[in-house]
């Protein structure tokens, strides 16, 4: 196959220009790596971004057709440099079609979104596109919106969106670094940045500000860089799209000290928008549109300082996830695991192989958004002790310090904890769940369900402004990573201990060190969370690709079920560990995963009890006969009535004479299923 190649000032305007998703990720010199061809689901691993040895440039490939190659401004040479600049910037054929196109007076796209044409787009066709460019924008439907791209020194590049709402950049053009316009700015008004065309227009046209279009979201940071040198003193808000934009949106704003501002959806507002899941500012606008509701929400009124995890008031948690800074230099996975590990056991009396797991769990979460399959699952991390006081609350405190998005939580309703992972999947953490899980049926079926995305959702019935139910559901999303803590393991064996890994504390001996405080250790933790964060930026694509091929292998020593919920750790392994730490991890994992095998059968047996009693009919069941179903089992084949009588002693039922059965010694039924009940 030949490949036709063209030349461009950065990579990632190489892999834009050729159709491959670029990651941010650039190789080492004489180094390269897979990346995926953008939206097509059969073209995983179908493009490779190569570096050159000596680090001036590097090639793009697409392996369906397409190649393009990148030289460094600082290294390249007055030939290459010059090849750039004609090949990006100095193209008539952008003034050509711009003349030629006409002005904009009605197109679907724009009525869709419900915003009004603009002066500074036109209107082209693909024909007339082929005919100044020899090429058409594929997929596209005519008439074509035309929206003219610069750089901030002239007209470099063009997006084309389709009646069907399809969009396209002009090929062999930038995409990286480049916008469109509102309007220009002026000294007495802010400046907005939002991700596309129409959620500029929308906002421009409430808050009569200019909006820049940063065109998508990995464009948001170079975009805002651009607008904070041309205007320093400018307030500027970056416009973010909840959801998958958020991480970005929140990264711009911190690289030039803007505010970020993300629409204030309601949860009525979520469930009247037909368009699916509202996430920007446009969808905000079609809403207050439809309701015909004043168009006035102001960017200034919610906009936040993005380095603020809570909002003014400090006991309202805010729902959006803040990334830290990306780390700056080399980051390591196996050097980030041992100093998580060093700093665990710092603070907390626990094993080797406890430090590790705990240390793989938190870095796991902040992959969470590589977890998409209803086939896929995380695990759980189950904390308990035989004793108080041996440092499980502490845990969590160290956890929060380390874990993507944490939320702390101590005996929370069951609706504050759906309506909270249904926003931004954050890491859960539960302190004390053993003295109200058997109590909320609501939270044993949120725990149930909530390791896997849309593996189960909680419905409830929409409320009016007046306080009434109405005949709308909401669906509410209970998944992501969740911490539990409680003392006896055991009583967690229905909701939670099959989808856990468990970490069994006991107390520090008094002749182990001093108490240590956090404060002095505060530069560690932020280290590790950035250093993690790094690494999730870096990883996650290669994360995302392992777990769609499906090939990973695990022990034979782990259930189905174990082996499903610790797949993206082990991913995740895969893609950033050496062979010996990854063994080592990989070993530490399973002996606690084994441990959740070895738990005391207490519970396990009442649970069986009450299994055998589901289609029971009669009040009561003879000792001898629960015995004879109960000794069919292996592990309690060995049980006796007596012995049998002692443990369910401890849930409080005791053997009775059942008169109806000649004076025989049993079980009320009744009881045996209400001790269940109130125990699992």
């Amino acid at each position: 196959m030949s490949f036709k190649t063209t030349h461009f000032r950065t990579p990632e305007e190489a892999c834009l220009a050729v159709g491959v998703d670029f990651d941010g990720v650039v190789p080492e010199g004489g180094a390269n790596r897979r990346l995926n061809v953008s939206g097509d689901p059969r073209g995983k691993g179908d493009g490779n971004i190569y570096t050159f040895k000596d680090g001036t440039g590097g090639c793009v490939t697409n392996f369906k057709g397409e190649k393009a190659s990148w030289h460094n401004s600082k290294k390249t040479t007055t030939r290459s440099r010059t090849r750039c600049e004609t090949t990006v910037t100095s193209d008539s054929r952008l003034r050509e079609l711009w003349n030629k196109a006409e002005p904009v007076r009605s197109h679907p796209y724009l009525t869709k979104k419900g915003i009004k044409p603009h002066s500074r787009m036109r209107q082209t066709t693909c024909k007339q596109v082929k005919a100044v460019f020899d090429w058409a924008p594929g997929g596209l439907c005519d008439p074509l919106l035309c929206i003219p791209l610069t750089d901030g020194t002239g007209l470099v590049s063009m997006q084309f969106i389709g009646a069907n709402g399809k969009k396209n950049f002009l090929k062999g053009h930038p995409a990286a670094g480049v916008y469109w316009a509102t309007g220009k700015g002026q000294s007495d008004k802010p400046i907005g940045i939002a991700e596309g065309v129409a959620t500029a227009i929308s906002v421009a046209t409430v808050n009569k500000f200019p909006v820049v279009a940063a065109m998508f979201s990995g464009n948001l940071a170079a975009v805002a860089k651009k607008a904070r040198e041309k205007y320093p003193d400018h307030d500027i808000y970056i416009l973010g799209e909840v959801g998958r934009g958020e991480r970005e949106a929140h990264e711009a704003a911190l690289s030039i000290g803007a505010k970020v501002a993300f629409p204030p959806f309601t949860d009525e507002m979520i469930q009247s928008f037909k368009g699916g899941k509202p996430t920007d500012f446009n969808d905000l606008y079609s809403i207050l549109a439809e309701t015909k509701s004043e168009k006035s929400i102001l960017v200034q009124d919610i906009a936040t300082d993005p380095k603020q995890l809570l909002v003014e008031n400090s006991n309202v948690v805010n729902l959006s996830f803040v990334p830290p800074p990306l780390f700056e230099g080399e980051v390591s996975f196996a050097d980030t695991l041992h100093d998580c590990i060093e700093l665990l056991q710092k603070f907390i009396w626990m094993k080797e192989e406890e430090a590790i797991v705990c240390s793989l769990w938190a870095a796991a979460t902040w992959f969470v958004d590589c977890v998409v399959s209803e086939d896929e699952a995380v695990p759980y991390l189950l904390i308990s002790s035989k004793t108080p006081e041996c440092g499980k609350t502490k845990l969590l405190d160290v956890l929060a310090k380390i874990v993507r998005h944490p939320i702390r939580a101590s005996h929370p309703t069951s609706a504050a904890i759906f309506r909270v992972m249904n926003r931004g999947r954050p890491t859960l953490l539960l302190d004390e769940v053993d003295r109200y899980l058997g109590k909320d049926e609501d939270l044993a079926l949120i725990l149930d369900s909530g390791n896997k995305p849309g593996g189960g959702k909680v419905l409830r019935s929409a409320v009016n402004a007046k306080g009434s139910f109405t005949d709308e559901v909401r669906a509410y999303e209970c998944f992501g990573f969740k911490a539990v803590v409680g003392i006896l393991a055991e009583k967690f064996y229905d909701t939670v201990t099959s989808r856990s890994v468990a970490i069994k504390l006991s107390k520090k001996p008094h002749t182990e060190g001093k108490r240590l405080k956090f404060s002095k250790f505060e530069e560690q933790f932020d280290s590790i969370r950035r250093r993690f964060y790094t690494l999730s930026v870096k990883y996650s694509r290669e994360v995302r690709k392992l777990l769609d091929e499906g090939e990973i292998e695990f022990s034979d020593e782990l259930s189905n079920r174990q082996k499903e919920g610790c797949e993206v750790i082990w991913a995740m392994l895969e893609c950033m560990a050496g062979k010996e730490t990854r063994q080592k991890c990989k070993e530490a994992y399973t002996v606690l995963c084994q441990r959740m095998q070895h738990l005391p059968s207490n519970l396990m047996l009442l649970r069986h009890i009450n299994s055998l009693l589901q289609n029971y009919e009669k009040k009561w069941i003879k000792s001898a006969d629960l015995i004879q179903q109960l000794n069919l089992k292996p592990e309690w084949s060995d049980l006796s009535c007596k012995k049998l009588a002692e443990i369910l002693d401890d849930f409080d039922v005791k053997t009775q004479q059942i008169w109806s059965e000649n004076n025989t010694r049993g079980y009320s039924v009744t009881e045996l299923k209400l001790a269940y009940s109130e125990n699992r």
